[in-house]
């Protein structure tokens, strides 16, 4: 007797899905931070740095032979990478500092009044 054939459904490749992303977890508790990186926490309080997100020099070569770090958008928590010699007035994200430029040079322009 011939064997029954078996229903075998096609095997589907799943993407992973933005949750699974680990640049996306805001909240690091400080331990997870390397000795490196504890300094630049310590140095800017008031910066959000992404936990084992600093690489050596030449990595990202868009930055040259700096040294690169992950932070936070102060806005929109969106992921944004930066040098680290950056650190100290880097705050958001591309999308959240065009937009706070434009403010202030909106107001900026609103102030001035015409001369005569």
């Amino acid at each position: 007797m011939p064997r029954k054939a078996r229903l075998v459904e096609p095997k589907v490749r799943r993407r992973k899905t933005a949750a699974a992303d680990p640049l996306v977890e805001a909240p690091t508790p400080v331990a997870a931070f390397t000795a490196e990186e504890m300094k630049y926490v310590e140095k800017h309080p008031d910066q959000r740095f992404v936990a084992r997100s600093l690489t050596p020099p030449g990595v990202e070569t868009c930055f040259g032979r700096k040294r690169t770090i992950t932070i936070l958008c102060g806005k929109c928590d969106a992921p944004r990478v930066i040098a680290t010699s950056d650190a100290h007035h880097c705050r958001y994200c591309v999308a959240c500092k065009s937009e706070a430029k434009k403010a202030a040079r909106k107001a900026k322009n609103s102030d001035v009044t015409p001369a005569g």
